[in-house]
């Protein structure tokens, strides 16, 4: 074989990098419109949307209803994410699915470190606009890590389950679903994160996952 010929076609990335490179890019853009859409001056403070959404949060409230989104905001959290990780981690390794296991792993880790990167770089400040009904973190807003872990650690589960136990995603799914929807929600009912930042949270979970997917998990593997 020619040098050149196999020096330049080793250097062409197959299917699985490209769909993972247009996943990864596709983030990074959404994240850049973002920035645009919620930078128009130089304090990157809140949109028409999301004050509408945060004074319809505010206006909404009640006693259970601040209980229950001060409780179910806990499962965005590493202190929650990370033990249920390593005990499914531990599971696949037990089973030699170990591929499987660090896609898990990286998945959660991988959107975690992605939305703490952001919020360093973006700088936008947490919502002042309404009283916040839990502790205000202190870190940065945009965008929410709550959100963009829990997408990552409900994404890269569904598509776990989806391979290895087909029957039982088709209830597990849903359950992913609300607990995702809940978490995102009681960022914004909780007055601790603008909408904009839980909906980049939620494409920087999604889009890291289906990148890491492409890359991580054959499509051909079966198991019982």
């Amino acid at each position: 074989m020619n040098p050149v010929h196999y020096a330049n076609s080793g250097a062409q990335p197959g299917p699985a990098a490209r769909a993972a490179i247009a996943c990864w890019l596709s983030m990074l853009l959404a994240l850049a419109l973002g920035v645009v859409l919620i930078c128009r001056d130089a304090a990157c403070g809140a949109t028409a949307f999301d004050v509408v959404m945060m004074r319809f949060a505010h206006e909404t409230r009640t006693p259970r209803l601040d209980e229950l989104f001060a409780f179910v905001t806990w499962g965005g959290s590493l202190l929650v994410l990370v033990p249920v990780t390593l005990c499914i981690v531990l599971q696949l390794a037990t089973r030699r699915r170990h591929a499987e296991a660090w896609f898990l792993a990286a998945a959660l880790a991988g959107g975690s470190a992605l939305s703490h990167i952001g919020k360093f770089v973006i700088a936008r400040p947490r919502p002042a606009l309404f009283e916040a009904l839990t502790a205000m973190p202190t870190d940065l807003a945009y965008p929410s890590a709550h959100s963009a872990q829990i997408t990552a650690f409900a994404v890269a589960l569904y598509l776990l389950l989806r391979r290895g136990m087909p029957g039982v995603v088709l209830w597990v799914a849903p359950l992913l679903v609300i607990a995702l929807a809940l978490i995102a929600v009681s960022r914004v009912y909780l007055q601790v994160h603008y909408p904009s930042d839980v909906l980049a949270g939620v494409v920087t979970g999604a889009l890291w996952v289906a990148g890491l997917a492409a890359l991580m998990l054959q499509p051909t593997a079966k198991y019982a």
